[in-house]
């Protein structure tokens, strides 16, 4: 009877320590409406999966991240032909990581934007340093296509990683 209630203990406490990784919500990434846009003022839509994706990919690269600061911003890109665009940012608390990623304007909506190749979400970029002036996305053109980059400075690294 004691070695009984001891496997039960034992067999209660391996249950108990089962991994409970949050899971992930079912969204496909490609079909999230980030925002609006109307006459030009884009409006933030409900971001929950986003923010859950992105620090998912964020935690993948090897940073553990907690993002806050989400805005849409409409901007024009630097270099080449300039154009407008829109994009999405986010920051840690401390501004050490700075994401980005560019959205496309669809009938109101904005959308993230696709590779024309792989009909994928184009990469999140990360910008990760302190600086006091610089490692901040920044869009420009080349070729014709906007990239993200990170604007300079000495301790800022860039990381590019696919969201699905």
């Amino acid at each position: 009877m004691k070695s009984l209630c001891i496997f039960a203990l034992f067999a209660l406490g391996l249950v108990s320590c089962k991994n409970n990784e949050k899971e992930l919500p079912s969204v496909n990434y490609a079909d999230i409406v980030v925002g609006t846009s109307n006459n030009g003022e884009a409006e933030l839509a409900d971001i929950a999966a986003v923010k859950t994706k992105w620090e998912a990919a964020i935690k993948k690269g090897g940073k553990d991240a907690s993002l806050i600061g989400f805005e849409i911003v409409k901007g024009t890109t630097e270099g080449g032909d300039p154009g407008e665009y829109y994009m999405l940012l986010a920051r840690t608390d401390d501004g050490a990581i700075k994401t980005a990623s560019l959205l496309t304007l669809k009938e109101g909506k904005l959308y993230f934007e696709h590779s024309e190749d792989s009909g994928r979400a184009l990469p999140l970029v990360v910008c990760s340093g302190l600086c006091d002036d610089g490692c901040l996305p920044v869009v420009s053109v080349r070729s014709g296509k906007k990239y993200i980059n990170c604007t300079p400075c000495l301790d800022c690294k860039k990381h590019e990683t696919e969201v699905r």
